[in-house]
């Protein structure tokens, strides 16, 4: 096993499963009216907050000690993998039926479009469950096999299957997207066994400690759900309209782009933090947190100045003109964006803490993020919604930065990274002001974006102090020896 190998395939998959995706959100969008559109975005919305409440921690466990599973007695690890395997299947069947009590209170319709949005929730939740469980096992080429046929199979079954602007054709198409991701995933693991961790890890995983795990990381997961993924198109639902909700569910989209792209750079990262971690290794750890970190918020730094500066110019071409209010939304929402880069970061201190800190400060940013909502959506609309997403989530990743410089060893990695994010927050805040005071045309834009990325990525380099070629060499460094 190999983390630049695990790395790689899993960067391959992330940037399939995120560049569908965003074509099937474009095609929709454009195939649907804004008001239907909001209506599909907010059913997905409630397929991810159910699934999220009904997980009761399932994914993180499975993360955290399926890789851990070869070093345990053979009878603890059959009775950990009937646990996993068996509450998921619950938790699939009470997510269904959450959904389905969603469906007749707010989206009423007849059974054949009922079924077609059952379908969609279950296909797109087995996919959820699933791809912890094969990330778990280290079968990120399972993974990456299931993402290629959805990202042949979702385009073609919308421009196939939606022909008038209903919800139920879209639902249709991509529950059979999904299912074909499932199918093929289930094909590529039968052609080999999975791979077992080679630090055993002796018998001290009890039920008892995975439960508690599984209940925090739970919690967490719920709550940092909302904070970083769509938590206030609730608030929103309540204060506009549907289409305003598809301008912002469009702008949260290209926005979670960003996001995704940093994933390739850590999809493969959590299994292999939890070896180093058994196998008590803390400069390796440390090594890891800067490069990575260092990786990630150049990498959503350029892509969010890239959104600012082009979107202007961009969005009506691969939207329509209908959704030229999305600009603003998605300018705001890119400096949100970058606050990914505490994720190395927070993989650490949920391993470190035992998920309690991931907890505690999801708590402050969710608060922060509803009450921020609250209070500024009636005066702004959804570039409050906005703001405040942008808000809660630097808090959340300054603290997770602070955090972590209080660990052995990490003080100046905690300071370093703080001070390089701040440094980008601050920096794409003022471009935005910038934009909006002064309205500059699309090339002014372009190339002030140009020019702030490069000097930005050049401060980073300097703040953080890894040269941006380690990647490679911290890779081949850290390659292990195939136990499969």
């Amino acid at each position: 096993m190999s983390l630049v190998r695990d790395t790689a395939t899993s960067a391959v998959a992330t940037v399939v499963l995120t560049g569908s995706r965003l074509i099937v959100a474009f095609m929709l969008a454009r195939l649907l009216s804004p008001a239907v559109y909001g209506q599909f975005a907010f059913a997905q919305w409630m397929i991810d907050l159910i699934f999220m409440i009904c997980s009761l921690g399932l994914p993180g466990a499975m993360t955290r000690f399926l890789p851990a599973i070869g070093g345990l007695r053979a009878e603890v690890s059959r009775r950990l993998l009937r646990s996993i395997f068996g509450f998921s299947a619950v938790a699939l069947a009470v997510s269904v039926a959450m959904f389905w009590i969603y469906l007749a209170v707010d989206l009423p319709g007849p059974l054949h479009m009922t079924l077609s949005l059952l379908l969609w929730c279950a296909s797109a939740l087995l996919v959820a469950l699933l791809t912890p469980a094969l990330q778990g096992l280290f079968r990120f080429d399972a993974i990456m096999v299931g993402n290629l046929v959805f990202a042949i199979a979702a385009p073609v079954s919308v421009a196939v299957l939606v022909r008038s602007p209903s919800l139920e054709g879209a639902a249709l198409a991509l529950a059979i997207a999904w299912l074909l991701n499932a199918a093929a995933s289930f094909i590529t693991i039968r052609a080999r066994a999975p791979a077992s961790a080679t630090v055993p890890v002796g018998n001290v995983i009890s039920g008892k400690y995975v439960a508690g795990y599984a209940m925090r990381t739970w919690l967490t997961t719920l709550i940092s759900g909302l904070v970083w993924s769509r938590g206030e198109l609730g608030i929103l639902k309540l204060r506009v309209d549907s289409a305003h909700v598809a301008f912002y569910s469009l702008a949260l989209t290209l926005a979670g782009a960003v996001t995704q792209g940093a994933a390739l750079l850590t999809g493969a990262l959590t299994s292999h933090l939890v070896r180093h971690w058994h196998a008590g290794d803390p400069h390796r750890m440390a090594r890891i947190l800067r490069v990575i970190t260092q990786g990630v918020l150049s990498l959503t730094v350029v892509a969010a100045l890239g959104l600012i500066g082009a979107g202007q110019l961009v969005l009506p071409l691969i939207l329509g003109a209908d959704y030229q209010e999305t600009y603003p939304i998605l300018a705001i929402l890119s400096v949100a964006s970058i606050s990914i880069a505490c994720g190395c970061a927070n993989t650490v201190l949920q391993i470190e803490t035992n998920a309690k800190f991931g907890l505690l400060i999801n708590v402050v940013g969710l608060i922060t993020l509803v009450v921020l909502s609250v209070a500024m959506t009636p005066f702004i609309g959804v570039l409050g919604a906005a703001a405040a997403r942008a808000i809660a989530q630097t808090i959340v990743a300054l603290a997770a930065f602070g955090r972590l410089g209080k660990m052995a060893g990490m003080a100046s990695v905690g300071r370093d990274l703080s001070s390089a994010y701040l440094l980008a927050v601050a920096a794409l805040t003022a471009f935005c002001i910038t934009i909006g005071l002064l309205n500059p045309g699309p090339v002014a834009r372009i190339i002030g974006a140009m020019l702030i990325g490069t000097v930005l990525c050049m401060a980073i380099r300097a703040i953080i102090k890894v040269p941006f070629a380690t990647f490679a060499q911290l890779g081949s460094r850290m390659r292990e020896p195939d136990t499969a």
